[in-house]
């Protein structure tokens, strides 16, 4: 009984396939509905990477430039107006001596294009370029899976993969100055350059102190000789960070991190990427009231990670032989206006935003032996709708495995820079507590108020945290002053700085 009731269905969903062949209107009646296909996000993203684009005063022909180029001619082809156009328009008639023209660039079958082989729809120029070999930080946003994101299998749909610009294309460094961050050497239309700090004098002779730890009797000429070894040997980016690095930054109990997402930092950008920096100095998040931690957070505290150091103002970034000098220069940019805003903030902690014109942050980058160190301080901006501008000057830069000497005197400056660096931290930090423990912000006062007397100074004391690696004199000088509301330390007087000069030089 079931075998022929199965038969019989079998046979009468036979016959319903056979009268849909016979009437296609009935098969096109028997379809199941369609579903309406969902608007893919991926759609949405052309309006915001428009905005971006037309957004910039200077747009450099780079890859994502191209496909954005690329994406707006694809969106305008697909209208129908584009359509209407290129149907309406007839062909000029072709010539007799077009077609001898055709025929001898066919005659030995047409150009060579054997360089298109393994080319598929969607593979840029990026990404084919990019199959070598790359350094550990060019591979953060730029690697073979972000090409292939951008692989799609429909040629008419846009790429539109990239979301945000990173260092690693030249439209970076323009979106930065359109937000106010602005590299060394650069002018404005008038020509004029970067200010420099007002305590620019004072960081220069804070530099170049010598340091006991690198004196010949504890770092040898076999030492010097070991570092240049290790930096022949540091082919990556990664060997060079890992091999060359700790010899430079030394032994020290300052806190810092490496490789380290600063994704709890409000952005200075919408359109840029999140700033990832190899190396940065920070504080303990403990050594700052919890009330002001929780105030600033989105400005003090780059990761939602509490371990790691807060109040981010001394940077490194590192390139190896397959690096890019420009590329690093456009991340310590990055980072130092991250460092001098976050410095900025909790200096008018209470208060307004205050520009004394001291530089409170350092970067420095290291390429292939050559160590360069600036500085990045904020400043008031002229321009509408934009409250804070922050200039890069480039202080120093020493090729370490040149001689001895070099050597002594950059990786100094370098570790000379890191104490500065943390006593402003450990400063202004100090100034924040005692306002919170107040209750109320400092009234400003032509008054002056003198700090006890193991608090550090603004240029050139040097902290007892770094002890084991301390610099040649002991520092006699007399005790700081502070005046003003929330306006930080103003420029010292020459006389004082003059008085400060009890290291070796």
């Amino acid at each position: 009984m079931y075998p022929n009731s199965s038969r019989g269905k079998k046979r009468r969903r036979s016959h319903r396939g056979d009268d849909c062949l016979l009437n296609p209107r009935n098969a096109q009646s028997r379809l199941p509905p369609a579903k309406r296909l969902k608007s893919s996000p991926k759609e949405d993203h052309g309006s915001a990477r428009s905005e971006y684009w037309d957004s910039l005063s200077k747009v450099y022909l780079t890859g994502n430039s191209l496909k954005e180029h690329d994406r707006r001619l694809s969106k305008a082809a697909s209208s129908p107006s584009f359509s209407r156009s290129l149907h309406e328009r007839s062909l000029p008639p072709v010539g007799i001596e077009e077609i001898e023209s055709l025929q001898r660039f066919a005659r030995r079958g047409g150009p060579d294009i054997s360089d298109l082989r393994g080319y598929w729809p969607g593979m840029t120029s990026r990404g084919r370029s990019r199959s070598r070999g790359r350094s550990r930080s060019a591979g953060r946003g730029a690697n073979a899976a972000h090409w292939l994101r951008g692989i799609s299998s429909d040629p008419s749909k846009p790429i539109t993969t990239e979301k945000r610009s990173s260092a690693y294309d030249a439209n970076f460094e323009q979106c930065l100055i359109d937000s106010g961050i602005f590299p060394d050497g650069y002018r404005d239309p008038a020509g004029r350059r970067n200010p420099k700090p007002e305590n620019w004098d004072a960081i220069k002779h804070r530099l170049g102190k010598r340091r006991l730890s690198l004196s010949p009797s504890r770092f040898s000429d076999e030492g010097f000789e070991n570092f240049v070894e290790r930096h022949r040997e540091a082919r990556s980016e990664t060997k060079l960070m890992n091999s060359c690095f700790p010899i430079i930054r030394g032994d020290s109990s300052i806190p810092c991190e490496e490789d380290k997402l600063f994704g709890n930092l409000r952005p200075l950008s919408r359109e840029l990427v999140t700033a990832k920096p190899d190396f940065y100095d920070g504080a303990r998040a403990e050594q700052l009231n919890k009330q002001v931690r929780n105030e600033l957070s989105h400005y003090i505290i780059p990761s939602r990670q509490l371990h790691i150091p807060i109040l981010p103002n001394f940077f490194c970034e590192g390139k190896g032989p397959d690096g890019l000098m420009t590329v690093a220069t456009r991340q310590a940019l990055y980072d130092g206006a991250l460092g001098a805003r976050a410095m900025l903030h909790l200096q008018s902690f209470d208060t307004d935003l205050g520009y004394d014109g001291n530089a409170y942050t350092l970067v420095s980058i290291y390429y292939t032996g050559t160590l360069t160190l600036y500085t990045v301080h904020p400043g008031l901006s002229e321009a509408p709708g934009r409250k804070t501008n922050y200039y890069m000057n480039q202080i120093g830069g020493w090729y370490l495995p040149g001689s001895i000497d070099q050597f002594r005197q950059g990786v100094g400056a370098f570790r000379n820079a890191r104490n500065f660096a943390k006593e402003q931290r450990d400063l202004f930090i100090n100034a924040a507590n005692e306002k919170e423990k107040l209750g109320r912000p400092r009234e400003a006062s032509s008054e002056t108020k003198t700090t006890p007397s193991n608090s550090t100074d603004a240029v050139c004391n040097h902290d007892s945290a770094t002890s084991a690696d301390e610099l040649a004199t002991p520092d006699h000088r007399p005790k700081r002053t502070l005046s003003g509301a929330g306006r930080g330390r103003g420029p010292r007087s020459k006389s004082a700085r003059r008085h400060e000069t009890g290291y070796l030089n």
